[in-house]
């Protein structure tokens, strides 16, 4: 199909004799299992793949070349009063890869919500796409844009692989209502430090389950306030892996909120927060190990709001502007074998220590390496009601709650993603898509190297989630 404004006759065989002038028209005369091709081009149309549209392929003819395009004038979403530009609906296995999904909408707050939607138990493959722009014009504070949605009227599930997703105006990818989702080799990038929205990298909750690996998310930051913008949420979601994600200048890097067990933050990278690195919050039972957090404005690690039964185990966690692992309110943790240093600030008061326990009891603190922290490498509020051993630290309060230790030694590990996985040969629609060309135009390395920005708020931000 081609936008050249040429009336063809379907079904076509090229660009040069194209069937369709626009991308709903095909959609809609299309079988299940067939695969449309979409020419270079700018299509300013909304589309739907609905009901009885089962593995149906939507493929761009050159990357991101075939641009789709919020219209001037937006039609609500069947069953809904919010705004799509794509939407896939009560159909199973589509697949939309290698286009540019493009906002803004047409007006001032609410004029568009969704880049992608996928809901009422539809599955889609979104794979390799450039969606961006997706908010009002000009940028607001209301809530809506949010660039791929998963669940909003429906359980639904998705694999959301490989895509370059940018300038969205509350979320980047967001799993909703008992929804699954693969969130993965993704490059998420906010609108960066604005007073008028807290927005979300990656965003899994309300009883949505999901995989959020090999991601790379930077620039969600509000202007402060009560609500803070954070890289990846997991807010009253069911159970969450994370893993070998890089997440880098967010108010916060990675935040969990009331969700559920075995949820688990491995293998990342977490730096540059304007607040904390990560954080459980009223979360239990969760893994957060063999990670990276660093050079955060606030703590490296933090645990508020009863956070119990969770295993903090071999991070390192350095250089942390407010200290380095955290226990405010939480019991019967266990903190092991973690390499923490350099943490903390000219101390004003007690507060900046390498590991800190406020209160709670039941508390395993063992076999880690602690030193040059300020004021303390390990200090206890509780004085008694913790077990503290084999750590090794040069200070300590209570006075002997920790022994001596002069090892400077780290352990090895390689955090964060993978920015050069190849994901896309695992699809015969992506693999002959030019995806290293397309992701070199995009400069992740200075992003990695933002210092925190500066705190406004005086007190600790909530997380703010999208809908």
């Amino acid at each position: 199909m081609n936008d050249d404004g040429t009336v063809y006759l379907p079904p076509g065989n090229g660009c040069n004799n194209p069937g369709y002038q626009h991308i709903q028209d095909a959609v809609k005369d299309a079988n299940p299992g067939d695969r449309i091709n979409v020419c270079p081009g700018t299509y300013a149309e909304q589309v739907t793949v609905g009901m009885g549209k089962d593995n149906i392929t939507l493929k761009s003819v050159g990357l991101w070349k075939a641009v789709i395009k919020a219209p001037t004038l937006m039609m609500f979403d069947a069953g809904d009063t919010r705004y799509s530009i794509v939407r896939v609906s009560y159909s199973n296995n589509v697949t939309i890869v290698g286009f540019t999904i493009s906002g803004p909408g047409p007006g001032p707050c609410n004029s568009l919500h969704y880049g992608v939607r996928v809901d009422n138990g539809a599955s889609a493959n979104i794979l390799g796409n450039h969606i961006i722009h997706i908010r009002d014009e000009p940028f607001g504070g209301c809530g809506n844009g949010l660039a791929v949605v998963v669940g909003r009227l429906g359980a639904a599930s998705a694999q959301v692989l490989g895509n370059v997703i940018e300038d969205y105006q509350k979320n980047g990818p967001t799993v909703l209502n008992g929804s699954n989702a693969t969130i993965s080799f993704n490059r998420v990038i906010g609108h960066g430090p604005n007073s008028l929205e807290s927005q979300n990298g990656i965003q899994v909750s309300d009883g949505a389950t999901g995989t959020v690996r090999h991601n790379f998310v930077s620039q969600n930051i509000s202007g402060g306030g009560l609500f803070g913008g954070i890289g990846v949420l997991f807010f009253s979601a069911g159970q969450v892996v994370s893993e070998h994600n890089t997440v880098t200048a967010n108010d916060y890097g990675v935040y969990s909120n009331q969700t559920a067990g075995g949820t688990s933050v491995t293998e990342s990278r977490v730096r540059g927060s304007t607040f904390d690195g990560i954080v459980l919050d009223g979360s239990n039972y969760h893994q957060v190990s063999h990670n990276a957090s660093d050079h955060n404005s606030g703590l490296g690690v933090s645990l508020y709001d009863e956070a119990d039964n969770n295993s903090i185990v071999r991070n390192q966690v350095q250089n942390n502007d407010f200290g380095g692992i955290l226990l405010d309110l939480g019991s019967s943790n266990t903190v092991s074998t973690n390499h923490v240093k350099s943490n903390g600030h000219d101390p004003i008061d007690d507060i900046t220590d390498g590991i800190r326990i406020n209160t709670g009891s039941g508390n395993t603190v063992t076999g880690n390496h602690l030193k040059n922290n300020i004021t303390h490498d390990c200090h206890d509020e509780t004085l008694t009601l913790n077990t503290w051993s084999d750590n090794g630290v040069g200070t300590s309060y209570p006075a002997g709650l920790c022994g001596y230790d002069d090892d400077d030694g780290e352990d090895v590990n390689t955090f964060g993603w993978d920015a050069s996985y190849p994901w896309y040969l695992s699809f015969s629609d992506a693999a002959d898509l030019d995806f290293v060309t397309g992701y070199s135009q995009f400069d992740l390395s200075s992003l990695l190297q933002l210092l925190p920005s500066i705190r406004i708020s005086a007190t600790r931000p909530r997380p703010s989630p999208g809908q």
